[in-house]
């Protein structure tokens, strides 16, 4: 069984409603090719979407978390906790305007550096502003699901319901004004500061499970050398979306089984070990572990997908009752005596 985010009981994604072990996934004679090609896009833009926000969160994780926690540890000890992604952006807001005042203050009148050892420095707000964007995006992508979702009901496809839910989730977890406070760590020892990697994880464990279950569901099959997954995809991307299809893979053999014997198995990743020989990008994204393929570091979800808080309305000042000039010009006007 593939390893997922665990549900609340009311929502049980080990018990699919479809056979345990089936070597073709789920076709309707009926889909039009029009649609079929539809399908394929949908799925060709999640997976190179979903490719590149990916190892760009490797990389800010591995290189940009500690200078997020720092300048986040400042924002908050002046203007309290960030508790949603709307508080964190105010927070890098704030830290983006105290380092324009600090850097003119530390200038001289003609604008030249002060090169003294107690100027005053605030923390670079770029890692918390990379952060933001990452999950903007999955958040966007979390819309286009949604859409492949829509176009899959409309052709009654079977045994969706699990992958809807999927989707809810992706898209109620990456709203802006969703309060964190309640939501905890699955991993006790996370931390402070493991709210932020948790949610970050757990966006992405859904977007990597709804393709995976809109790929099966859909018949469509995932291919990173697809023309509208590969286009302008650097090498290292490129190989990163093809770990990622072999995970995903991998997850619906052990779920599903693939028609495929184990000689046929073997025989294809001897063939993939020898056209990786000596290609130094392979070997180094097969040595990572892609974030968000199973639950490692994510959350807690909540019963339901969470909603955000209302925007507060700024309360209306009453107007004068008073007329205004406009109102009363000519009343006193003169008239002539006929």
């Amino acid at each position: 069984m593939a390893v997922e985010v665990l549900f609340p009981n009311k929502v049980s994604f080990n018990n699919e409603t479809h056979p345990t072990h089936m070597n073709n996934p789920p076709v309707n004679p009926d889909i039009k090719p029009s649609t079929l090609k539809t399908w394929q896009k949908f799925v060709d833009f999640l997976l190179r979407h979903l490719s590149q926000v990916s190892i760009k969160y490797e990389d800010w994780e591995n290189e940009e978390y500690e200078f997020f926690c720092q300048g986040l540890d400042y924002a908050e000890s002046i203007d309290g906790a960030a508790l949603s992604l709307s508080d964190l952006k105010k927070r890098a807001k704030l830290l983006s305007e105290m380092r324009v005042k600090n850097d003119a203050a530390n200038r001289d009148k003609y604008g030249e550096l002060i090169h003294i050892e107690n100027r005053t420095v605030s923390p670079d707000p770029e890692p918390i502003l990379n952060y933001l964007d990452l999950l903007a995006t999955l958040k966007g992508l979390s819309n286009v699901a949604g859409d492949f979702q829509k176009s899959l009901k409309k052709q009654n496809m079977p045994n969706i319901e699990d992958q809807a839910q999927v989707q809810k989730y992706w898209k109620a977890m990456a709203l802006p004004r969703v309060d964190l406070s309640n939501i905890q760590p699955k991993d006790q020892d996370a931390g402070l500061r493991g709210i932020w990697t948790g949610l970050s994880r757990t966006l992405l464990n859904l977007s990597f499970q709804f393709l995976r279950k809109a790929s099966w569901n859909s018949g469509i099959k995932l291919k990173a050398d697809a023309e509208l997954v590969a286009f302008n995809l650097t090498e290292p991307e490129i190989e990163w979306a093809k770990k990622i299809v072999t995970e995903i893979e991998h997850q619906l053999q052990r779920e599903y089984g693939t028609g495929q014997d184990v000689k046929q198995q073997e025989e294809d990743a001897l063939s993939k070990l020898l056209s990786n020989l000596g290609n130094k990008n392979t070997e180094e994204t097969e040595s990572k572990k892609i974030i968000g393929m199973d639950q490692d570091g994510t959350l807690i979800l909540p019963e339901e997908p969470p909603k955000q808080k209302p925007i507060s309305k700024k309360k209306k000042t009453k107007k004068s009752s008073r007329a205004t000039s406009a109102m009363v010009k000519g009343h006193h006007r003169k008239t002539k005596n006929k």
